[in-house]
């Protein structure tokens, strides 16, 4: 799962159709030997990080129908994750039956407790050459998941990157006594998160206010320190918010002028922005592709940003959609970006159905 510097540059050719390459990923799911298709599992955590990964809504009227409690593009959930038990065994769950399955890896390693994320499941070959930032933008709102879950029984997870899979290295030692309630909140947020309409238009007619506060990507940042064994810079992933008058100008905090709706249209023409509430922007440094040979964190650590918003927004009557395939160059110079030193990254849509 190793981003460098010449897959940004290999994606930003893509976005600029300069180049029509496809990255190859590495799948090494068949090193996996299953021993157990229906082992009990009698470990409450392992039960518990094993099941950040199941199926949790179907829906019916949507090109998109299954979800788990993270977004994946087309809902395609390329990622799986694995527990190390005690015996050094693989616990997962299955997808389909739901039971836990027991497998032995020769080639991965962990101690008790630990989390695998493996690349499981084929992309599309018309994803191109953003395969692999979509797969790490996934990991990381699923590492979200992981982190916040992990802090109601005192669990404590680092990420480091491996050869073609993330490692979550459990540090302090779970406490067997949950907080039931945060957990409970927690799974009814995920069961209800939503990416919008599809079959039909996007409407003006719900228009949100923002839900954050000034401080919260500020404390969000922060918990980045330990939860990355490669140190990241500083103020390296920035974060621009964008927020519809109600008349399709979108308002940027200490920018004048506004965005018109129109404008983002084209940019990004399958929705139309005179709809949406508000947008979430995320911005990486360029000193990062010059000076860092592993990019991997950086793409992980937005994901992560990302899925803390998603949870924000998620009720039955509010929708919050990541959105990547649009014109890089353009977006940023239609937020006023200077290309040589910031690239937008990912963003978000948020409003009300």
């Amino acid at each position: 799962m190793n981003y460098t510097s010449n897959d940004f540059f290999q994606e930003l050719a893509f976005n600029s159709l300069f180049n029509d390459g496809e990255q190859m990923l590495e799948r090494q799911m068949d090193d996996y030997v299953l021993v157990d298709d229906d082992v009990v599992c009698d470990d409450p955590v392992h039960s518990i990080m094993t099941g950040l990964n199941d199926y949790n809504r179907i829906e019916k009227d949507t090109h998109f129908k299954v979800h788990k409690g993270y977004p994946s593009p087309r809902s395609l959930y390329p990622i799986r994750l694995f527990v190390v038990t005690k015996n050094g065994s693989f616990l997962t769950k299955n997808d389909q039956t739901k039971k836990f399955e027991l497998y032995e890896n020769a080639a991965r390693e962990g101690e008790e407790g630990d989390i695998l994320l493996e690349y499981g499941k084929v992309y599309p070959a018309y994803y191109k050459s953003i395969k692999k930032s979509l797969l790490l933008l996934e990991a990381g709102h699923l590492i979200y998941n992981i982190h916040h879950v992990a802090k109601s029984c005192e669990a404590r997870y680092q990420v480091l990157e491996k050869n073609g899979y993330l490692l979550l290295k459990k540090g302090k030692s779970p406490n067997q006594d949950f907080q039931p309630a945060k957990l409970e909140k927690f799974y009814h947020l995920s069961s209800i998160r939503n990416s919008g309409p599809y079959l039909h238009p996007i409407t003006a007619y719900h228009l949100i206010p923002l839900l954050d506060n000034a401080l919260d990507f500020q404390k969000l940042t922060e918990q980045l320190v330990s939860l990355f064994m490669q140190p990241l810079k500083k103020n390296a992933i920035r974060l621009i918010k964008l927020q519809n008058d109600g008349d399709g100008l979108f308002h940027i905090p200490h920018k004048e002028p506004k965005v018109d709706y129109k404008k983002l249209n084209s940019i990004y023409p399958y929705i139309n922005f005179k709809g949406v509430s508000g947008m979430y922007v995320f911005t990486l440094d360029n000193l990062v592709f010059s000076e860092e040979e592993n990019i991997t964190p950086y793409i992980l650590a937005i994901g992560f940003l990302a899925q803390f918003y998603c949870m924000l927004y998620a009720s039955e009557q509010n929708y919050c959609r990541p959105v990547k395939s649009y014109n890089i160059g353009d977006f940023e110079h239609l937020l006023g970006i200077n290309g040589s030193h910031t690239t937008i990254m990912y963003s978000l849509i948020i409003g009300g159905k």
